[in-house]
């Protein structure tokens, strides 16, 4: 459908509005819903009036998903929850109904749908127009280049924010930025960063995956977790080894074979877990990958009962056998698909020509920085001669010759920039998505002053030009390879934590998700407890990040993080004063997009960190205001049940006793469970509504509990902190109301 049999469509038959009178009318009202029809051929986007005989239904459409996001910031800037219904939430359309069908026909779906006051609308949608009018032209993600965009999905994945994520790969997919085989590897990562095992082993395109032995390895990686947590969760749960090896070796193994061809350098614990199944499996146990397997752990000081006992099943070992030509070994074990076993054999061979040619031969299929170490080591032993040929014939040690060291840690990684070690973003940037698979937090507490040297080089670390630039580009990176750690959050590690987090600010392309991470590990930080210059530090990041890049969208971050300043007391009164006035600056300048009952929360805040008198410069109208705001609350949520679920327990306690206090005979339930359970299933059906924090939940549990609570009773806040808790309940509450006194 184009654009102009779709606005005939529209200001047809159900629309006062309609298409040859805006043609030929010469009113104010035509000729401004003219000027928005015409934004959207011009801008792919906008927003158009149906009028009824009931009132005026607004709706926001685009045309790709791009638009649809810049649409949404714009309409909340400029008519917010203030003037309408609008929550940032897309419509549901209706079929049955010509508009909204031809609405779902042309925008794919991308549409919003409000009320509210129409002369306000109006008038605000004016200055929306005129603002349009007058931009300048703005760097997009596709100028920004692919990287940028896969910065902004990594970010993504790392503040938990899944439609975040979900909207990066759309981007990506409609530019065509990458191919279709990458668009559906960032799937896969995607649904295991949140845990979502059922959704891979149920991915309408996984079999051919599986078959495949050249995807990377967080995508190998993600199938082989994937296959584990939906195959053998059971048998570990109860602790019934021999059973769980019995099912690999009769269905796991038949069909998700070709998955267990690789290990490389994946040393998470399921990975490790299900090739153990794979070395005691069968007649005779492969003692050479049993023994790989237990030294990993060993390193890695995993402490894992079930890996201990799977380690103990499978036949006796025998005499080691004697090794007389490990190239030739190593050739054969190729041949037969076992290219974890070639590199074994390799490892042991003496460098040579013949050496060589094999490690660039098995790169493709290991992908791992351990088989460059090697064939750097190697080639090193050789004559320039035969390192030139060996260049010409393999483009993989033509880079290791040229190109920086692969590094063996994030310390060297880091080194390597600083020193312009790098020839190519590209590399760079590949050599710490490995790292994200071959570095263990425990490699920096076994070697003396390791960890000490990671922190100062993530501190003086480039900030801007060539290395600032990837430094930037690869930070995702390496926040996954700290919260890939079991005992994330770490106390030893809270130096290094702050690190990273003073890096954030100097992004060169800051995202919502920068904003989430920063918080997060501001979280940590202020959690473990911290001294007066750390303290300061993070107050100050937290003010030059919204001096950067604050806008009417985030002052749900403002607000949630404001709330971390609870978790401590005070260590330095000046800066956390300093801050409160920021915070009080913001709401003042976007006084149109803050329920008044956030400025409650945060009035209550300032009396809990003893800055009772902070609150008071705000200026309110009246609390007739304030009342208003509370009452759809408080009729939505009368005798009623709610359920929340949120990991962020000082959030959900603080969100609890709020409601409570203001809404009489309402029960809620708080719930933090890491997973499905009995209990957390009977809280789901009895709840008349559920609140979800989905920034701070597990993926199992939020699964259960959607299982047992329509999802026109649940609630997903953006954020994780409880302002956002209460103001998303309250926007709900509103379009409640809104709808039971809607005209039939």
């Amino acid at each position: 459908m184009d654009t102009g049999d779709f606005l005939r469509a529209f200001f047809g038959e159900g629309n006062r509005f309609d298409y040859d009178s805006l043609v030929s009318s010469s009113t104010e009202t035509h000729r401004a819903v003219k000027r928005w029809a015409e934004a959207l051929q011009e801008d792919r986007s906008a927003v158009l009036p149906r009028w009824e005989e009931d009132g005026v239904t607004w709706y926001g459409l685009a045309t790709t998903e791009e638009a649809m996001q810049g649409l949404i910031e714009q309409v909340e800037a400029f008519i917010g929850p203030s003037f309408s219904t609008f929550t940032g939430e897309r419509a549901r359309l209706d079929e049955e109904d010509p508009i909204e069908r031809a609405v779902q026909n042309y925008t794919g779906g991308r549409a919003l749908r409000f009320h509210g006051k129409d002369s306000a609308i109006r008038t605000r949608l004016d200055q929306m127009h005129e603002v349009r009018m007058q931009r300048q032209p703005h760097t997009t993600e596709e100028d920004l280049g692919t990287g940028i965009v896969l910065r902004r999905f990594n970010m993504a994945l790392a503040a938990g924010d899944r439609p975040e994520a979900e909207k990066q790969i759309q981007y990506l997919r409609e530019r065509g930025l990458l191919d279709p085989t990458n668009i559906r590897y960032l799937q896969i990562r995607m649904r295991a960063a949140f845990e979502a095992w059922e959704e891979i082993v149920q991915f309408e395109e996984v079999s051919d995956l599986i078959e495949s032995t050249s995807h990377p390895l967080p995508v190998r990686r993600a199938l082989l977790q994937a296959v584990y947590h939906t195959h053998f969760d059971s048998y570990e749960g109860q602790d019934a080894p021999e059973e769980a090896l019995e099912h690999y070796e009769e269905t796991v193994q038949p069909e998700y074979g070709p998955l267990f061809t690789v290990r490389s350098s994946m040393q998470v614990p399921e990975v490790l877990k299900a090739f153990m199944m794979k070395a005691v499996s069968g007649e005779e146990t492969d003692e050479d990958l049993r023994d790989e397997l237990m030294k990993v752990a060993k390193r890695i000081e995993l402490n894992d009962s079930f890996f201990e006992a799977l380690t103990e099943l499978g036949s006796d070992a025998g005499e080691p056998a004697v090794v007389e030509n490990p190239i030739s070994e190593a050739m054969t074990d190729w041949s037969e698909g076992d290219v974890d076993a070639a590199f074994r054999m390799l490892r042991q061979a003496e460098s040579s020509l013949r050496k060589s040619q094999c490690l660039a031969l098995i790169h493709g299929d290991l992908q791992s920085l351990d088989v460059e170490q090697e064939l750097e080591a190697t080639l090193a032993d050789l004559p320039a001669g035969e390192q030139k040929e060996l260049a010409r014939r393999h483009p993989i040690c033509q880079q290791v010759l040229e190109s920086a060291s692969a590094p063996s840690s994030w310390r060297h990684w880091l080194s390597h920039v600083r020193g312009e070690g790098y020839d190519s973003q590209e590399k760079a940037l590949q050599h710490a998505e490995k790292l994200v698979e071959e570095w263990h937090p425990q490699q920096v507490l076994d070697a003396e002053g390791a960890l000490e040297e990671l922190v100062h080089q993530v501190e003086t670390a480039p900030l801007d030009s060539w290395g600032g630039r990837i430094v930037s580009l690869a930070l995702p990176h390496l926040l996954e390879s700290l919260q890939n750690d079991s005992e994330y959050p770490r106390s030893t590690f809270q130096s290094l934590y702050g690190a990273v987090l003073n890096r954030i600010p100097y992004a060169s392309d800051l995202t919502k998700s920068d904003f989430d991470v920063y918080r997060d590990l501001a979280e940590v930080r202020l959690g473990y407890g911290v001294d007066k210059d750390a303290y300061r530090e993070i107050l100050e990041g937290a003010e030059a990040l919204w001096a950067e890049a604050g806008s009417p969208r985030r002052i749900n971050w403002l607000l949630d993080f404001a709330e971390l300043l609870t978790l401590v007391p005070s260590r330095d009164e000046e800066a956390q004063l300093r801050f409160l006035m920021e915070v009080v600056k913001a709401l003042q300048n976007y006084r149109d997009h803050v329920d008044p009952i956030q400025v409650d929360l945060f009035r209550s805040l300032c009396e809990a960190v003893s800055q009772p008198e902070v609150g008071g410069h705000i200026q309110m109208e009246e609390d007739r205001e304030e009342e208003e705001s509370r009452e759809p609350l408080r009729q939505m949520l009368d005798g009623k049940t709610l359920g929340i679920y949120t990991l962020t327990e000082s959030a959900g306690r603080r969100s609890r006793s709020f409601l409570e206090e203001k809404c009489a005979n309402l029960t809620v339930h708080l719930r933090h469970d890491k997973s499905g359970n009995s209990e957390l299933e009977q809280v789901a059906k009895n709840a008349d509504y559920f609140l979800v924090v989905t920034r701070s939940a597990k993926h199992a549990a939020t699964e259960a509990i959607g299982q047992h609570v329509p999802t026109e009773r649940l609630i997903r806040p953006q954020g994780k902190g409880e302002s956002s808790m209460i103001r998303d309940l309250v926007d709900y509450a509103k379009k409640e109301e809104e709808a039971s006194t809607a005209p039939a």
